[in-house]
C-alpha cells in the first residue's frame, strides 16, 4: 500500500510527489510525480533506485552518507553509487536545496516511519 509524501520547496517550482511501498521494514516500491528542476527530478530519480530494496536503517544510512556529501563533510562514495554525480553541487550553493529536496522529505517520512 503507497503512502504519498510531498516534497516542495517553496522558493521554485519543485513540487514533487512521492509514493512509498513499505512492507516489513523494506522499501519495495518508490514512486514520484510532479512537477520540479532539472536537478530535483533527476535527484528523485537516482534516489529511487537506490532505495528500493533497502530496508529503513540502509536508506538512512545512504541518505546520511549523501547529505554528508552535499554538505562537504565525509562520506562513503560506495554507499551512493551514482548519486555521487552531485558531489560538486556544492560549487553552486543555491542549487544543494533542489539536490536534496527528495532525500530530505524521504528521511523525515522514514523516521516516522521507524518511532511508530
Amino acid at each position: 500500500e503507497y503512502e504519498k509524501v510531498n516534497a516542495n520547496n517553496v522558493s521554485c517550482v519543485d513540487d514533487i510527489d512521492l509514493y512509498i511501498d513499505i512492507k516489513d521494514n523494506i522499501i519495495k516500491d518508490i514512486r514520484f510525480n510532479g512537477e520540479a528542476c532539472a536537478i530535483s527530478t533527476s535527484a528523485t530519480s537516482i534516489m529511487l533506485k537506490l532505495l528500493i530494496g533497502k530496508t529503513i536503517e540502509e536508506a538512512l544510512n545512504l541518505i546520511n552518507e549523501y547529505e554528508n556529501m552535499i554538505d562537504e563533510k565525509e562520506y562513503n562514495a560506495g554507499v551512493l553509487e551514482e548519486a555521487v554525480v552531485y558531489s560538486d553541487i556544492y560549487k553552486q550553493p543555491s542549487r544543494k536545496k533542489c539536490a536534496l529536496l527528495p532525500y530530505k522529505t524521504i528521511k523525515e517520512y522514514l523516521l516516522n516511519v521507524k518511532s511508530k
